[in-house]
C-alpha cells in the first residue's frame, strides 16, 4: 500500500489515496472513544484493500459484513435480551493470507432453541465448525481461510442476554 496523498483536517477526518485510486475516509472521535467510519472505492480487479490502522470495533447489528484485523461482535441488543425469530448472519473477513480466530467472551442463549452456528467460509453450506446453545461458553474457533460465517438464529419465544465474541487474524 503506497500512500500518495495524506490529508488530516481539523474536522478529525483522515483521507488518504493510494496509487490504485483507492480512497479511505476515517472519522475519529477523541479523547475516550474512537470510531472509524470507512468509505472505500476501489477497482474490482485489485481486490479489497485494507486500511493502515486497525481498531477493535464493536458490532451489534443483526448480521452484515465485518472486515478488519480484529473486532467485537455482539448479539442484537447485547447485554440486554435479543429478539425472537432472528436469523442474523455475520460474514467475518480478515486480510487475505491470514485466518480467523473467534472466541466468545460471554454466552447465554435459550438452550436448545436459540443457536450460534459458525461455518468455515462465507456460506451456510461451508463446513460447520461450531453449533452452540445454552450458557456454556463455546471453545475457540479457528478457520482454514480468511472468512467465517457466524449465524445466530432464535425461535419465536424466550430470549436471553445473548453473546459477545471477539475475532482476530492469525497466521
Amino acid at each position: 500500500l503506497t500512500i500518495i496523498n495524506l490529508n488530516f483536517e481539523s474536522t478529525s477526518t483522515l483521507t488518504y489515496l493510494t496509487e490504485t485510486t483507492t480512497e479511505f475516509q476515517t472519522t475519529t472521535r477523541l479523547p475516550t472513544t474512537t470510531e472509524f467510519q470507512t468509505t472505500t472505492r476501489y477497482p474490482t480487479t485489485t481486490g479489497t484493500p485494507w486500511p493502515l490502522a486497525s481498531s477493535l470495533e464493536e458490532h451489534s447489528s443483526c448480521g452484515g459484513l465485518i472486515s478488519g484485523y480484529s473486532g467485537i461482535i455482539n448479539s442484537p441488543n447485547y447485554p440486554n435480551e435479543y429478539g425472537n425469530s432472528l436469523d442474523c448472519r455475520y460474514l467475518i473477513q480478515v486480510p487475505c493470507g491470514y485466518r480467523v480466530r473467534l472466541y466468545f467472551n460471554s454466552f447465554n442463549t435459550e438452550s436448545g432453541y436459540d443457536f450460534v452456528n459458525v461455518h468455515d467460509g462465507p456460506s451456510t453450506s461451508n463446513y460447520l465448525l461450531l453449533r452452540a446453545s445454552g450458557t456454556t461458553r463455546p471453545s475457540t474457533v479457528y478457520s482454514s481461510s480468511n472468512e467465517i460465517l457466524l449465524q445466530f438464529t432464535t425461535d419465536s419465544s424466550g430470549t436471553r442476554s445473548g453473546w459477545q465474541a471477539t475475532f482476530e487474524y492469525y497466521y
